[in-house]
């Protein structure tokens, strides 16, 4: 793949994936809980309002950003990651070794924050995610692909 089919296979995975993180607004309010929490053994995200669950999901996590060192960091590279919570992510990366694109192959790189948002969007549209979501943690950024999506019955 070429950097400009490269370019606009981004750019089309981007714009994918905000069309599907609005519906999953419409749907579920996903951006207006005021927590969530994550198991990383089941895969397990949950949305929730004054202690009471309200959406879980089960999700990938796909990698972080460090805005201290401006780096990408992949999921599969990531050993503090349980295998079952970045297994589908590793395609990802077969994808990036098979088509010469470093960023997807490459553990670890420089990296601004709006990348966070690009390999999150690129793994959505290869693995056919619902949305993702973006976490805040000590570090930095979190991003996560969401793989379903439902309401909890209260």
């Amino acid at each position: 793949m070429t950097d400009q089919e490269y370019r606009l296979f981004a750019d089309n995975a981007l714009q994918n994936l905000d069309a599907l993180n609005n519906r999953l607004e419409k749907a579920f309010g996903i951006g207006h809980y005021e927590r969530w929490d994550y198991q990383q053994e089941s895969g397990e995200f949950v949305f929730s309002h004054q202690s009471v669950a309200n959406v879980a999901a089960r999700v990938q996590l796909v990698g972080s950003y460090s805005p201290t060192t401006k780096t990408w960091l992949w999921s599969w590279a990531n050993a503090s990651i349980v295998e079952t919570a970045r297994e589908h992510v590793s395609r990802v990366r077969e994808f990036g070794i098979s088509e010469g694109i470093e960023k997807l192959a490459e553990a670890k790189w420089s990296a601004e924050e709006s990348d966070g948002w690009e390999m999150t969007a690129v793994s959505a549209q290869l693995l056919g995610a619902k949305g993702a979501y973006r976490c805040p943690v000590r570090s930095g950024f979190l991003y996560v692909i969401f793989t379903d999506v439902k309401r909890v019955a209260a």
